[in-house]
């Protein structure tokens, strides 16, 4: 039996739409949690991408205590750190399309 992956989307600007649209391929991942800090906005991304039984959150903390496979990271550019910083202090597998830098500043050791 395959195991349902259980994925969490973190932003829901532009991107985040193709990520969605990736994973509907994929018949064995489930899109659980979206997070947002625009108020309304995850909520409304929820709707009109269908995603029947994802929660929504503003913030994505509150989703990284989900139990979840892993998260996507859509915020703009300047949150990417601190968003895949705390997912993966979290435990979570993340996917982020943005070369990480050499070396993480010091602040987030």
């Amino acid at each position: 039996m395959t195991k349902t992956l259980r994925i969490g989307i973190i932003g829901s600007g532009g991107i985040a739409g193709s990520h969605v649209a990736a994973y509907k391929e994929l018949p064995d991942v489930e899109i659980v949690a979206v997070a947002d800090i625009v108020p309304g906005k995850a909520e409304q991304f929820i709707e009109r991408h269908g995603l029947a039984g994802a929660r929504a959150f503003a913030d994505h903390r509150k989703l990284l205590e989900l139990d979840l496979d892993g998260v996507s990271i859509c915020t703009p550019n300047v949150s990417h750190h601190r968003t895949t910083v705390d997912a993966l202090r979290a435990g979570k597998q993340v996917l982020l399309e943005n070369r990480c830098p050499l070396r993480w500043p010091r602040r987030s050791k």
